[in-house]
């Protein structure tokens, strides 16, 4: 993989970078520090001006492009420091949720530090899939790694091979029962062609009730508004109930089902006889062969073509 690393240039941060660059191996880190003053209209064309970090001579190098497109993995720090603003505390801006935006719409996996974790809850807010606090990083990072290589293989899917993303209800439901043709999500698939939908287990009190209301608006949009929507109780979770076909990722759509500020469009959905019990994981995730197999013999015992 190529790592990005973006933190200031501080003697408190090479702990942590040389804890990253050791557990990283032989993947490629990269550390840059500094960003212009122009960051937002920079980020709009996925790249922004960053001073590359020469750990041994302890200086930056002189401004350059960096594109986002070359790199899979990103650290982005956030340590506010009110005795020396760096430029992720820029002129009062919180200059890393940007990034962290604007990376997380490129496509890459995003994990955010901060130094006490006191920055990682607007990190996470802003698209960091996982976050750090400076001083775990010896203790956490092994196993953040290992989840984030998977983000960065799952997003593709070779012959043969299926993969699956987890939604929760009545979200899920409403790509088989309401004409759901969008998912909406604040990171790009690169996936195309059939998936498996898989529902949640759990999700946070109130967000089905949240979710219904939501969906009956859009049913009453788009000629649904006969569709039933099954109590919380009566639909599965835990599982995967069916497959769709993601023909395109979108950042703007007609369809009244796209929210933004990116669109997984959807076709072709095809709900499973039974839904098969399996857990998830974060993002696109590969279905377990044993699943896989399942998952066919339903398809043609209920004379349903297999694509995948």
């Amino acid at each position: 993989m190529n790592v990005l690393l973006i933190a200031p240039r501080r003697e408190r941060f090479l702990p942590v970078f040389r804890t990253i660059k050791a557990k990283l191996g032989r993947d490629k880190l990269t550390w840059f520090s500094g960003a212009a003053s122009d960051l937002k209209k920079s980020l709009a064309d996925g790249k922004v001006s960053l001073n590359r970090v020469n750990v041994r001579a302890g200086t930056d190098s002189d401004a350059e492009q960096v594109s986002f497109a070359d790199y899979d993995l990103a650290f982005v720090d956030q340590s506010l420091d009110p005795e020396a603003p760096t430029m992720l505390d820029f002129a009062g801006t919180a200059r890393g949720t940007e990034l962290v935006e604007a990376l997380t719409r490129a496509g890459v996996v995003v994990i955010g530090i901060s130094r006490d974790g006191a920055c990682n809850d607007v990190l996470a807010d802003a698209g960091a899939v996982m976050t750090l606090a400076h001083e775990d990083a010896e203790k956490r990072l092994t196993s953040m790694l290992y989840e984030a290589r998977r983000m960065v293989r799952d997003n593709t899917a070779k012959p043969g091979e299926l993969v699956a993303l987890t939604l929760r209800q009545p979200w899920a439901a409403s790509v088989f029962i309401g004409g759901k043709d969008v998912e909406n999500r604040v990171w790009p698939a690169r996936v195309r062609g059939t998936i498996a939908i898989h529902v949640a287990k759990d999700q946070p009190r109130g967000s089905f009730d949240n979710g219904a209301r939501l969906v009956r608006q859009v049913l009453k949009k788009t000629g649904y508004d006969r569709v039933v929507i099954p109590a919380q109780d009566k639909l599965p979770k835990g599982a995967i109930i069916g497959l769709v076909d993601i023909v395109d990722c979108v950042d703007s759509s007609s369809s009244a089902w796209f929210e933004g500020p990116l669109g997984f469009k959807l076709a072709n959905p095809r709900v499973l006889p039974t839904p098969i019990p399996v857990s998830g994981k974060r993002r696109f995730w590969r279905v377990p062969k044993t699943i896989v197999t399942k998952i066919r013999r339903q398809l043609m015992e209920a004379g349903q073509p297999v694509s995948f």
